[in-house]
């Protein structure tokens, strides 16, 4: 997700706090949505904190009613500065998905190059009279083998640490 779009999100929710057209519950869920939308591998926690709000029952108990929605109205404000705030040092999270890890790799890009290169050369090669076609096939297969088991390959790499990642991501 892009930075500039995960922080309007939040200053969306940020302006739903004092909404009071929204109940407290329907804001909780539609928070806890964009939290797992902006921030994929830490949303627990984060949700977490804003779901711990009503759970300082002694802070809360001498307060009126009013004051104590206020309270946790700035408290729950707080938080959300503070989500937006993090964004804009540090970026969005990276979820890792299998597109990002393998389109982001220097590998993928050199092994697509070596394509690109072998497809012109087999292209200006093959028009030329002087070309033993018969031989150059053979290679060109041969190189299109080896390609194919080095993508499979990282394709499984890819797979493995994407389960790892997933398990990594239910046991927090």
């Amino acid at each position: 997700m892009k930075k500039h779009t995960a922080i309007r999100l939040l200053r969306t929710q940020l302006q739903n706090i004092h909404n009071e057209d929204i109940k407290r519950d329907e804001w909780l869920i539609s928070t806890t949505t964009v939290l797992l939308r902006v921030f994929p591998l830490s949303a627990d926690k984060k949700i977490g904190q804003l779901e711990q709000i009503e759970n300082n029952p002694g802070y809360f108990e001498d307060l009126p009613a009013q004051k104590r929605i206020a309270a946790r109205k700035e408290k729950a404000e707080r938080f959300l500065n503070n989500y937006i705030e993090e964004i804009e040092v540090m970026g969005t999270e990276n979820t890792g998905s299998k597109l990002e890890l393998f389109f982001g790799s220097f590998r993928f890009w050199m092994i697509l190059s070596s394509i690109c290169i072998l497809s012109f050369i087999a292209g200006t090669t093959s028009t030329t009279p002087l070309a033993d076609t018969g031989n150059f096939d053979r290679n060109s297969l041969k190189i299109y083998e080896d390609m194919e088991k080095q993508l499979h390959l990282k394709q499984n790499t890819i797979d493995s640490l994407s389960y790892e990642l997933e398990k990594l991501r239910l046991r927090s």
